[in-house]
């Protein structure tokens, strides 16, 4: 009788150990697809969190051409799916290098070149005078750069 309550306890032992292993890869799983859910456009390692938002730090590079007339320079960055689109203004500038963080979620972006005086409170089309073509953010993953060569694509010029 003593050997059967030992099998016996081992047995719901075994079971006990193994519900739980079950419940905690369940939980595992769960996390790894909410998180892949929420940046379900964003298939880049997050760079920086800022007030609980993952945010991420373009680099670009602008020519020469792009630097004249006392430009001031932005970021149309907007999500492809949703719709969601918004004007992001540089961090920082030295020289021809400009900084722009921005919370995730983009899919594209467009660099444009803006008429003097142009910051984040007047910012909209009609005050850019260049842009790049439509750039795939995803594109640019091992770097986060991107490099104007020459005029590209002009709007308004």
């Amino acid at each position: 009788m003593k050997k059967n309550v030992t099998k016996m306890s081992k047995r719901i032992i075994g079971l006990v150990a193994a519900a739980v292993m079950s419940v905690s890869m369940l939980a595992v799983g769960g996390m790894t697809a909410s998180a892949a859910s929420e940046y379900q456009n964003s298939n880049y390692a997050v760079c920086d969190h800022i007030d609980g938002k993952a945010i991420r730090t373009m680099t670009v590079y602008v020519s020469p051409e792009w630097q004249k007339d006392d430009a001031n320079f932005a970021l149309y960055i907007y999500n492809s799916q949703t719709g969601i689109a918004n004007f992001v203004t540089p961090d920082s500038i030295e020289g021809t290098k400009l900084q722009f963080k921005y919370a995730y979620g983009p899919d594209y972006m467009i660099v444009v070149r803006c008429k003097p005086g142009t910051d984040a409170r007047n910012i909209g089309w009609d005050k850019v005078w260049n842009q790049t073509g439509d750039i795939k953010i995803n594109d640019l993953l091992v770097q986060n750069e991107y490099t104007i060569q020459g005029w590209e694509k002009t709007a308004n010029a």
